[in-house]
């Protein structure tokens, strides 16, 4: 059987291999002990402070997400980040990845 440890930081591999493959340089906050799992910038100035999550739910929107990981994303939004970076929350389900950007008053999905 699979430990829920295992299941967060296999998440959590392949969302730093999706960054990767999308130009990022990326540093993972082994053991989760903070709130960010992933940092990653860009070449072209972008710089992400994100928590992985997952859901075995088939359906992700930006409501079922704000509620489901309301107590997450309330200290995502509360803590203080790196100058210029943009806190997301990255949650894989059944069907896939979905981006969040955390935003003062909600969350926003990030088009991909």
């Amino acid at each position: 059987m699979t430990s829920n440890y295992r299941r967060g930081r296999d998440a959590e591999y392949q969302a730093r291999e999706i960054l990767r493959r999308e130009g990022f340089e990326v540093i993972r906050s082994a053991g989760s002990h903070t709130i960010w799992d992933l940092v990653a910038w860009h070449g072209d100035g972008r710089i992400l402070l994100i928590q992985v999550k997952r859901t075995e739910g088939a359906t992700v929107t930006a409501a079922t997400i704000s509620s489901r990981f309301k107590e997450a994303i309330d200290q995502l939004r509360r803590t203080p980040g790196i100058p210029g970076g943009v806190p997301q929350i990255w949650v894989r389900s059944r069907r896939g990845w979905h981006r969040y950007e955390i935003l003062p008053g909600g969350v926003a999905e990030v088009p991909v």
